[in-house]
């Protein structure tokens, strides 16, 4: 991503939203669906799951088309529908796919008994009552379509809140070099060896919280585009 902005012939690049989405969408990603290569489609899909993630949120009429789209799965009916309903079809039907996948990924890993790092979607499987564990009785609680439905509405509010968050702090860090050399002492102090890698989170958020709020007090535009900005925290 860096190589491709030094690349430019004028020096300059007009947006970082959509490479900050690649960036925040493979992290995602690699915890959610265990696929680090979101560009490109994996086995026993036409599309990738970036593709399928911006087609689907680029209208606001996918939620609909998920209650219709059992009826619109024949032959006939999909031969007199638009070029860019077609499309999106297409990819409602890939990132199901892409869904149901980490799903079963995730019941056949707690069946077995095996530890999985994606906390978030492991913790909605089983509570989807599908899967019986030694510790507690299965309770089905929720269906297949509404553990996709959780899921999406995750992936895409985690993917649009970081890549807006990376793309307003790599602006504020290329207008404020000694900015930039703090912050990079501050990331050699945590990650070097004699620290304890386990942050006490707890400690930790409230100081986050507070560059938060400083930095909702000094760039209005950053202000602007929170709904609900932090109050001032004394430290």
């Amino acid at each position: 991503m860096i190589e491709q902005w030094l690349s430019s012939s004028d020096g300059k690049w007009k947006s970082m939203i959509k490479d900050t989405s690649t960036l925040a969408l493979n992290v995602i990603s690699s915890v959610a669906f265990e696929n680090t290569e979101v560009n490109k489609p994996t086995p026993g899909h036409a599309l990738s799951l970036r593709d399928t993630l911006v087609t689907v949120m680029s209208t606001s009429i996918s939620p609909t088309m998920e209650g219709i789209l059992p009826f619109l799965q024949f032959p006939i009916l999909q031969s007199l529908l638009p070029s860019d309903v077609k499309d999106l079809l297409q990819a409602m039907n890939e990132f199901r796919q892409y869904m149901n996948e980490i799903i079963v990924t995730e019941r056949e890993a707690m069946t077995s008994g095996q530890t999985r790092v994606s906390a978030l979607i492991s913790t909605l499987v089983e509570a989807s009552g599908q899967v019986k564990t030694e510790s507690r009785a299965s309770k089905a609680r929720l269906s297949d379509t509404e553990l996709r439905g959780n899921i999406f509405v995750f992936l895409v509010g985690g993917l649009e809140s970081t890549s807006i968050t990376l793309s307003y702090a790599i602006a504020l860090l290329a207008v404020h070099p000694d900015i930039q050399d703090w912050v990079v002492e501050e990331l050699d102090e945590v990650l070097s060896d004699n620290v304890n890698s386990e942050m006490e989170y707890v400690r930790v958020f409230p100081r986050l919280k507070r560059v938060m709020a400083v930095m909702v007090r000094l760039d209005l535009l950053v202000a602007l585009a929170i709904p609900n900005p932090p109050r001032i925290v004394e430290c």
